[in-house]
């Protein structure tokens, strides 16, 4: 009989390792997929002001409030994935990341990755500057 239940805890905790092995799996896909969707974009809110500015026209009440909107919603997904294992964040964090943002990013990549989550934050801000520039060269391009 503990040959049996030894056989048995073996084989539970084989399934465990294979368990996590596929969270982890999924946890390195989904950061990945967090960086995509928000650099994504950006990119794609760089490129459609620039299309409004080579025909001179401000961007319409809809299009500022979906890039507000969207970009929270990708920013929060994005500290979601990237953040401290086994937080929670309801979407509200990315509420509050909207107001306090520059400031509570650094900080929170600082406390939990150090160097590391440093760096992701100032590759986040290059990449923010960076939609600047393709919003100048798609109106430069398309005027």
């Amino acid at each position: 009989m503990s040959e049996e239940a030894g056989k048995g805890r073996a084989a539970v905790s084989r399934g465990r390792e294979t368990d996590r092995a596929a969270v982890d799996e999924l946890a390195g896909v989904s950061r990945i997929l967090s960086w995509l969707f928000l650099l994504g974009f950006m990119l794609l809110m760089g490129v459609a002001r620039g299309v409004y500015a080579a025909h001179g026209i401000e961007p319409s009440e809809r299009f500022e409030a979906l890039g507000m909107l969207g970009g929270l919603t990708f920013l929060w997904y994005w500290i979601k994935n990237e953040g401290h294992p086994g937080g929670s964040y309801p979407l509200d964090f990315g509420w509050f990341v909207a107001m306090v943002g520059p400031f509570l990013a650094g900080y929170y990549f600082w406390r939990g990755q150090r160097w590391r989550g440093i760096g992701k934050v100032l590759l986040l801000g290059i990449a923010y500057l960076t939609t600047y520039l393709i919003t100048f060269l798609t109106e430069f391009l398309l005027s």
